[in-house]
C-alpha cells in the first residue's frame, strides 16, 4: 500500500512557502508529499489577494514536485459545540455559493485542455549535454542509458566518455547508437568529465553517473531551476533505494544529510563536487542529477 505524506502549511509568501516546501521534501524521503490545507481567509483579506495567492501555490506546487495539493472549495457551514463558525470564508465561493476571483483564477491553472500542469512552462530551454562518465560500470550502465533515452526534453544529446573499462561497457554502448560513445585510456572521473565537456555540443552540461537511472523529467525541472534565475549551476540530492546491506546504508546516509545540507542553505557555492568549466574562453554551466535514483550495485 503506497504511503502518503500529507502537511497543512499556511505561509503567504511565496519564496517563504517554496522554501518550506522543499525542506518538507527532504523529510518526506521517498514517499509522496500532499498539502492537505492551504488557502487564505477572505473576512481578513481581499479576493483579489486570495486569488493572486492560489495562483503562485498551484505554481509552486508543481515547481517543487508535489504529489498534490488540497483547496478549500466551499464555504461550508461549519458547527463547534452546537454552534456555528462564521468567522472564516478559505473556500473559493461564498457561503452562497457564488464564485470568488479564486475560482477563476484556478479554473484557469486547471480546466483548460492546454494545461501546462504538470509541467511549468520554460522561459527557454537550451540544449542540454548529458554526460555519463563510467569505468567498469557495465552492470548498470544499459539502464543508466536506456533511462536518458527517455527524458521528457526537448532537445539534448547523451555523451558516454568510457573511462578504459576493461568490462563490457563498450558492446553496452554499442546498444545505444543514438549516444556519442568516446573511449580514453584510464585517466580518473576528472579527466573523463573534461574529456566530455571538451566533446559536448550544449550551452548546458549535466552530469549523472552510470549507476544512476533519470527521472523522466529529470532534465526538465533541473533546466527550469536553472534558467529560472541568474545561476551558474543547479544541483540537488540523488534519492537512493533502501539499503541491502550496511555499505548502501552508509553511503544512503551520506547522501541524506548532503540533501539536507543543500536543502537549508540553498547556496550554490555550498553544493557539493561542484564545477565550474570554462571551454573556449566562456563559462559553460555545470548541472547536477536531480532527481536521479541511484541502483543497488
Amino acid at each position: 500500500m503506497p504511503i502518503f505524506v500529507v502537511f497543512n502549511v499556511y505561509l503567504h509568501d511565496q519564496p517563504d512557502f517554496e522554501r518550506y516546501l522543499l525542506r518538507l521534501q527532504n523529510l518526506t524521503g521517498e514517499h509522496p508529499l500532499i498539502l492537505g490545507e492551504f488557502g487564505m481567509d477572505t473576512i481578513r483579506h481581499s479576493q483579489e489577494e486570495q486569488a493572486e495567492m492560489l495562483g503562485w501555490h498551484i505554481d509552486s506546487v508543481v515547481k517543487c514536485g508535489l504529489a498534490g495539493t488540497t483547496l478549500f472549495t466551499w464555504t461550508d457551514e461549519w458547527f463547534t459545540g452546537g454552534n456555528e463558525i462564521t468567522d472564516w470564508a478559505f473556500g473559493i465561493v461564498t457561503r452562497e455559493r457564488k464564485p470568488k476571483k479564486a475560482f477563476h483564477t484556478i479554473e484557469e491553472k486547471l480546466g483548460r485542455s492546454d494545461s501546462a500542469l504538470p509541467h511549468r512552462p520554460l522561459p527557454r530551454a537550451p540544449f542540454v549535454s548529458v554526460i555519463v562518465c563510467s569505468y567498469n560500470g557495465g552492470h548498470t550502465l544499459a539502464a543508466c542509458l536506456d533511462s536518458l533515452s527517455k527524458l521528457n526534453y526537448p532537445e539534448y544529446e547523451v555523451i558516454l566518455v568510457d573511462d578504459g573499462s576493461t568490462d563490457d561497457t563498450a558492446y553496452i554502448a554499442a546498444q545505444f547508437p543514438q549516444v556519442r560513445y568516446i573511449h580514453q585510456s584510464n585517466n580518473g572521473l576528472s579527466h573523463a568529465r573534461n574529456t566530455g565537456a571538451a566533446a559536448a555540443k550544449g550551452e548546458v552540461l549535466a552530469y549523472t553517473d552510470s549507476d544512476c537511472m533519470a527521472d523522466v523529467d529529470w532534465l526538465y525541472y533541473m533546466i527550469g531551476t536553472l534558467v529560472s534565475g541568474d545561476y551558474a549551476g543547479v544541483g540537488g540530492p540523488n534519492i537512493t533505494p533502501p539499503a541491502k546491506d550496511w555499505i548502501q546504508a552508509c553511503v544512503a546516509a551520506a547522501q541524506a544529510v548532503q540533501a539536507m545540507f543543500c536543502l537549508l542553505t540553498q547556496s550554490p557555492s555550498t553544493f557539493p563536487a561542484v564545477t565550474w568549466l570554462f571551454i573556449g574562453g566562456r563559462l559553460k554551466a555545470w548541472a547536477a542529477s536531480i532527481p536521479n535514483t541511484t541502483k543497488p550495485g
